[in-house]
């Protein structure tokens, strides 16, 4: 949920992907092209109208990153791959970070977004909302992959 009130007018959505290769592992890896999660991103307003948005992809990446064109071949389906973005063209990135539904303006509503390519075993999000003076409020989302790899479970 998102809303500009008490003046909200920046967002900052975070999602960290991890790939642990087995139990007892102490290093997670992170790259970039192998650990992403790709999202297709919905807007509803508050009649519940659904504006639909473009894939994004959530990586351990940034536009200036060298390896982002592999990324965007190797995820497909997707034509923007970040490590944060923010909702709308009403309450953009606080560090001027892609956004996920580019040209909407809602300004109250819900952001849906439903994965369709996780080449992760941990999804975990961080989505911030404030005012750009100190106030604001951070709510947290994690998701595990239900693969049991292990025959004795």
């Amino acid at each position: 949920n998102f809303n500009n009130n008490s003046g909200i007018g920046w967002s900052d959505i975070f999602i960290l992907t991890q790939d642990e290769d087995g139990p007892g592992e102490v290093e997670v890896p992170v790259d970039p092209v192998d650990d992403y999660i790709v999202f297709d991103v919905d807007i509803f307003d508050l009649n519940e109208n659904v504006f639909s948005c473009r894939n994004v992809i959530f990586a351990c990446i940034d536009q200036d990153n060298p390896r982002l064109e592999e990324l965007l071949e190797n995820a497909g389906d997707s034509s923007v791959g970040s490590f944060e973005y923010g909702i709308n063209e009403s309450i953009p990135n606080s560090k001027n970070a892609p956004l996920l539904c580019p040209g909407n303006t809602i300004n109250e509503g819900i952001v849906r977004l439903d994965g369709i390519d996780d080449s992760t075993q941990g999804t975990y999000g961080f989505i911030g909302l404030n005012n750009g003076n100190g106030r604001g409020s951070m709510d947290m989302m994690f998701s595990t992959s239900c693969v049991v790899n292990d025959p004795d479970v």
